[in-house]
C-alpha cells in the first residue's frame, strides 16, 4: 500500500501538500513576470477619458442573451479586479489602468470603458 502511495506521488506530484501551491506558481509565473506595458498617454487625454467613463457607467448601451443593458457601474468591483486597480472609475488612475489593459488585450488604446472595451470584458 505504501509502496503505491509513492508511486502515486511520483506520477501525481499535484496531489502532495505543497504540489498545488507549487503548480499554481510555475503555472502564473510568466504572468507575474511580465511587467506591465507601458501607456503614453498624455495627461488631458487619460483626465478626459476618466470624466467620459464616469459617464458611460450609467449610460454605455449594450446586449446580452438579447436583452438591452444600461450602463457598467454594476460591475464596477468586477472591472477593478479584471484591470488591476482599485480605483474609481471617474478617476484618471482607472482610465490608466484600464488604458494598459486594453494594450495587454490588443485594443485601441483609450483609457475608456466604451462599448469595444465592454465587449472584450463581457
Amino acid at each position: 500500500m505504501e509502496r503505491n502511495r509513492r508511486k502515486e506521488r511520483r506520477c501525481y506530484p499535484w496531489k502532495s501538500r505543497i504540489g498545488i501551491p507549487a503548480l499554481l506558481l510555475c503555472l502564473s509565473a510568466p504572468l507575474i513576470a511580465s511587467p506591465p506595458p507601458a501607456v503614453n498617454l498624455p495627461a488631458q487625454v487619460i483626465e478626459a477619458a476618466a470624466r467620459q467613463n464616469e459617464e458611460l457607467s450609467t449610460t454605455l448601451r449594450w446586449s446580452f442573451g438579447g436583452r438591452r443593458q444600461k450602463g457598467w457601474d454594476l460591475y464596477v468591483a468586477l472591472i477593478q479586479q479584471l484591470i488591476g486597480s482599485q480605483a474609481e472609475p471617474d478617476s484618471p488612475a482607472f482610465a490608466l489602468a484600464l488604458a494598459k489593459w486594453q494594450e495587454q488585450m490588443g485594443l485601441p488604446v483609450t483609457g475608456r470603458l466604451e462599448e469595444k472595451t465592454w465587449s472584450a470584458m463581457v
